[in-house]
């Protein structure tokens, strides 16, 4: 019995694999009722997949809250650097200090 269910099982996956790859031929005669169930099998097995994964791309919109946070948000933010990374960026700054727009105060 359980070489049935592991012949079956395999079957199942070979027409899977087949589907996904389409690799299945409207010209091979003995694919003809595999392409027939894989046009009833495809859309409702991918919207199954859908629901399943129910995960919603909202990345751009968590990068655009936290772009704009991150510029005009007034809480304090605390950022640690060690110390070779401060004098490098203290030394970038006074080299393009022309560059700046800054006003002190």
């Amino acid at each position: 019995r359980d070489s049935v269910v592991t012949s079956n099982m395999d079957a199942i996956v070979g027409f899977l694999e087949l589907m996904l790859d389409g690799q299945l031929s409207p010209k091979d005669t003995g694919q003809k009722i595999l392409l027939s169930a894989e046009r009833q099998l495809k859309p409702k097995l991918l919207q199954y997949l859908m629901t399943q994964a129910d995960v919603g791309d909202d990345l751009e919109t968590r990068l655009l809250i936290d772009t704009y946070l991150a510029h005009f948000g007034r809480s304090t933010e605390s950022v640690t650097l060690s110390s070779v990374d401060l004098m490098r960026l203290s030394n970038m700054l006074k080299a393009n200090l022309s560059k700046l727009r800054m006003r002190e105060g």
